[in-house]
């Protein structure tokens, strides 16, 4: 779309606050971006870059260096601490992206040394939130982790580098995994106070227990350290995912915090390092699939609640990948808090459909009629689609290969069954 096709550019700035075609941040990495409700795309610092932040504007393509300085070191300027103003800066950071988009679309990013900052579109100014500035002598601060679960103005999760796991919750509050030792975090945006959730102070040797389904409730799931684990996710139920980093070793457990008991559950995959990846057939669903150890990979989410990435590094022997992989959470398993966008436990029009597993053939009844049945894969391509005008219908699907598909009902609601 924009750009070089080569390496190690150097960034053309132009004037500051005005978009044009030349613009371009040059080449660099670890990076802290952000998306906004209008589409815009923005980036601050990363290793090549400076403390600039800049802006991309999809519907015209181009660049807008819209804060910081053009010149290496970016030095920070904090003003006061919770006082916005036009001179504040953060310092220059990189392979920390610890960053969140805020329900008014405010761009909230975690620096290197600890320090939380907030950057105010419409003013286009930053704001100096949390933490403590490290001083010229040590550049690293130290956490302050209080009362587990007590929000405190004095907690600070402190100074880490290679730290991306981040969430935002449904009720627009914060989340960030430290990564060694293993500490999630809680930022209450009202208050301005950060929370030490879950974790303990120093390393701990891990412990997994049973998977999801087979979970008693009370054991005390303790997931591995890691670092680099980009692959995160949070589901239409609130509950906080991730799968694998490199700690102990490169890994691809997927696990998750479930957000009313507080506690990690196991939902799958492996406990040991994994080398090599389960495809199965492209396309289709299999509990015996399942990706290889990865660090790195880039994780998103589609309207149904199903969890995607792409790619990451499995170790320098092993290389860079480039597969693209979906998870179906098994809602029958996972606790659920909260409905947000399509998911099948929120069923207003009472729908049932059986046999689920089928081999043949899926009857469907409904408290309302049925006027429309769409059945698509989990590539999102519709396979079958027929009206109707009944409350109880029956729908042939021996043709379709074995997987699991999804069963849209009158255009809105969302049903999940497996093809044997």
């Amino acid at each position: 779309m924009k750009g070089h096709n080569d390496s190690n550019q150097t960034p053309i700035y132009g004037n500051k606050g005005v978009p044009s075609a030349a613009n371009t941040p040059g080449g660099r990495i670890a990076c802290y971006s952000w998306s906004t409700k209008n589409g815009d795309l923005w980036l601050f610092g990363g290793f090549g870059g400076n403390n600039d932040l800049w802006k991309y504007n999809i519907s015209i393509g181009n660049w807008t260096w819209m804060k910081g300085d053009t010149s290496s070191g970016g030095n920070a300027s904090y003003g006061i601490k919770g006082i916005e103003n036009p001179l504040n800066q953060p310092r220059y950071s990189f392979e920390m992206g610890i960053s969140w988009t805020g329900d008014n679309d405010d761009l909230w990013m975690l620096d290197n040394s600890g320090c939380l900052w907030r950057y105010n579109i419409l003013t286009n100014n930053w704001t100096w939130m949390k933490g403590t500035p490290p001083d010229t002598t040590y550049l690293y601060t130290q956490p302050v982790f209080g009362s587990k679960g007590v929000f405190d103005s004095a907690n600070s999760p402190g100074s880490t580098f290679f730290d991306y796991t981040r969430w935002k919750d449904s009720n627009g509050n914060l989340w960030y995994l430290h990564g060694q030792p293993l500490i999630l975090w809680e930022y209450d945006v009202a208050s301005n106070r950060w929370a030490w959730i879950d974790g303990d102070t120093v390393s701990i040797d891990y412990y997994y227990g049973t998977e999801i389904c087979m979970h008693s409730g009370d054991e005390i799931i303790k997931p591995f350290i890691r670092k680099e684990a980009r692959a995160c996710w949070i589901d239409n139920c609130n509950n906080l995912w991730v799968m694998g980093g490199y700690g102990y070793f490169t890994s691809n457990d997927l696990v998750y915090f479930d957000m009313a008991d507080k506690q990690w559950v196991w939902a799958g995959n492996d406990t040991v390092e994994l080398d090599y990846s389960i495809f199965g057939t492209k396309g289709v669903s299999s509990p015996a699939n399942k990706p290889c150890s990865r660090t790195g990979a880039i994780p998103f989410k589609d309207l149904a609640g199903n969890l995607w990435l792409f790619g990451g590094l499995n170790s320098p022997e092993n290389g860079f990948y480039s597969d693209l992989w979906m998870y179906t959470i098994d809602t029958t398993c996972t606790k659920c808090h909260i409905v947000t966008g399509i998911s099948e436990i929120k069923n207003v029009q009472n729908i049932k459909i059986s046999p689920n597993p089928t081999s043949s053939t899926l009857s469907i009844t409904c408290t309302n009629k049925i006027s429309q049945i769409t059945i698509t894969n989990l590539l999102g391509q519709t396979l079958f689609t027929r009206n109707f005008n009944s409350e109880q219908v029956k729908v042939d699907v021996a043709d379709l290969p074995q997987g699991v598909y999804l069963l849209k009902i009158n255009g809105t609601e969302v049903k999940k069954f497996v093809k044997e």
